[in-house]
């Protein structure tokens, strides 16, 4: 996220299939990540689609990230956040998968958000 600017338009069609939301899924994948500092917080989602998929926003560890905040299905355009209370810049990941199997073309928008303070 942090070479691209919102909002971003992509596809899944082409991509690999290496990784599925926890709340399932089997297309191909696209994944962007970002390193948020702390006090800053993140809310990302799709803006539209042509095609039924999942969405997951997670962070920490190796991609697609450890920690789930959350994995929508529908709406397809639900927005996710979270905001970094860890006192360290930490990875965040966002996938956008198929709901079975289907790829297609999508748009993406997100807002950071701080609340850094000066010590």
């Amino acid at each position: 996220l942090q070479d691209i600017t919102s909002p971003f338009s992509g596809a899944t069609t082409g991509a690999r299939n290496d990784y599925n939301t926890s709340c399932g899924g089997n297309g191909p994948e696209s994944i962007f990540f970002l390193d948020l500092d702390p006090g800053y917080k993140l809310t990302i989602g799709q803006t539209s689609n042509s095609y039924d998929s999942r969405h997951q926003l997670a962070y920490g560890g190796y991609c697609p990230g450890i920690n789930i905040v959350n994995c929508m299905d529908d709406p397809d355009t639900e927005a996710i956040s979270w905001e970094n209370k860890l006192g360290f810049v930490e990875r965040v990941y966002f996938m956008i998968d198929a709901y079975t199997t289907g790829d297609g073309s999508f748009t993406i928008e997100w807002e950071i958000e701080g609340n850094k303070f000066e010590v």
